[in-house]
């Protein structure tokens, strides 16, 4: 299965990218805005340009921290059907990724639509209103492979990472 090792690398470095420009894009925000925050106090004037960008960002942000919280398996979890069925059997882990499979391959279908729905530009930022959901179907791509290669892995032990999930720490 060296062909399946290659791309779970592959995704393993998509995550880590990622996850970096999700940082970078919270420390432009923490950044500017602090800058802003200064500039207020000491001069009476702000930097017209941070709250537009700040939001622009955070959108950004949150598109591509999705693919890593799900890769890193930090994503939310209903309790009840964790404790019902993911303890039970290992199958249930191809139900779930096939699940997500069609969910990330329902909204990658729906790329076209969303793109031409989002006519002009952001305000005071000079982007067309797509790039805003860009991030979005990157990520949601990277999820569909990761589902899709976790389907062909097949059912396996769940990894003990250390997460526990709220109300299920006095169960183990």
């Amino acid at each position: 299965m060296p062909l399946i090792a290659a791309i779970d690398r592959l995704l393993a470095l998509a995550e880590r990218v990622c996850r970096f420009l999700a940082g970078a894009c919270l420390v432009f925000m923490l950044g500017a805005n602090f800058a802003n925050i200064l500039l207020r106090t000491a001069t009476k004037t702000s930097l017209v340009f941070v709250p537009p960008w700040t939001t622009v960002v955070f959108i950004w942000m949150s598109f591509l921290g999705f693919y890593s919280l799900y890769r890193l398996s930090r994503d939310i979890r209903v309790d009840l059907l964790v404790r019902l069925f993911a303890r039970g059997s290992r199958a249930w882990d191809v139900v779930i990724n096939l699940v997500v499979a069609l969910l990330m391959a329902i909204l990658l279908w729906q790329w076209p639509t969303s793109i031409a729905s989002q006519a002009g530009t952001v305000p005071m930022v000079g982007l067309e209103r797509y790039h805003l959901t860009i991030p979005l179907f990157v990520s949601s791509g990277l999820i569909l492979a990761n589902a899709l290669l976790e389907i062909l892995r097949g059912p396996r032990a769940p990894a003990d990472d250390g997460v526990v999930l709220q109300g299920m720490a006095a169960e183990g």
